[in-house]
């Protein structure tokens, strides 16, 4: 059997999602998100054949003090056949030679054994709780007080705000985000005008969402919940925001899974992720 790597195109596509769907038992549609994920890094996607067979995907996004690795896909028919692993080594080559100093993941129980075996050590926990399907959606005739929409001329100021927080500048993550869901980007404000968060409400997960306190996270949740989902919406927020914790079990959340933060390099010791209430996915952090 002979393993081969080659860079994802956009032709690759539609191959790509079968393998993720049944890496992961996805039943939602994957296109549209690794087409957003190879136009932000186009030189970070793989495609890994086994004997010209595609079978493995997964790529890395390089924020430049740290890349974010994620999608990894084999099929489960050929798993633990040493394709996760070409792949993983592939990536980390990459980043070595890009000079990037930390890579970062969410690992899965199963997953995590081999990223160890590449020096990835545990450095927090990511919870994904989903809200109760038989909660109503929040009823509002106007955002709440402080709450406003997140426009392309904000987009400098957010990134900012942003940096502070996740620990690089991502303002292509967030400029692709907002044009998908231009009415579903949030901003708050305090009373002299400084954004104290920002929150963007995917279709089913809410995400990115920081704040600098848990009272501004609550009002843009708030305003966020009365958006409609495709499903019971979905957050990711590490453990270590306790905030997070109590406000999304007072607003009917439940976890549904846990997974492992880790982390390959020296620490991200710009990160504050105390403040971050939702990642924008297990791909782009």
């Amino acid at each position: 059997m002979s393993i081969t790597l080659r860079q994802l195109s956009d032709v690759d596509l539609s191959i790509a999602e079968a393998i993720m769907q049944a890496a992961y038992g996805y039943s939602t549609p994957q296109q549209r998100n690794l087409a957003r994920y190879l136009s932000l890094q186009p030189d970070g996607w793989l495609l890994a054949c086994l004997d010209q067979r595609p079978v493995g995907v997964g790529g890395v996004i390089n924020y430049g003090s740290f890349a974010y690795l994620g999608s990894m896909s084999v099929l489960p028919t050929v798993q633990r056949q040493g394709i996760g692993r070409a792949l993983l080594q592939a990536f980390l080559n990459w980043l070595d030679e890009w000079g990037c100093p930390t890579v970062l993941l969410d690992a899965s129980s199963a997953g995590a054994d081999l990223y160890k075996k590449f020096a990835f050590v545990p450095e927090g926990e990511v919870a994904q709780w989903r809200r109760q399907a038989d909660l109503s959606t929040v009823e509002l005739e106007t955002f709440s007080p402080g709450i406003t929409s997140f426009q392309l001329k904000d987009l400098p100021a957010v990134t900012a705000f942003d940096a502070a927080y996740f620990g690089a500048g991502r303002a292509a993550v967030l400029a692709a985000y907002l044009r998908e869901y231009p009415e579903r980007a949030l901003i708050h404000r305090t009373p002299e005008g400084k954004i104290s968060g920002y929150l963007i409400a995917q279709k089913s997960i809410i995400g990115p969402w920081l704040a600098e306190n848990p009272e501004d996270a609550e009002r843009l949740l708030q305003s966020a919940l009365a958006f409609p989902y495709t499903q019971a919406p979905m957050i990711s927020a590490p453990t270590e925001n306790k905030a997070a914790t109590s406000l999304l079990t007072c607003y009917g959340f439940q976890i549904e899974r846990t997974l492992l933060h880790m982390r390959r390099g020296e620490p991200a010791i710009l990160r504050d992720r105390s403040s971050m209430y939702g990642q924008t996915n297990y791909t782009l952090g």
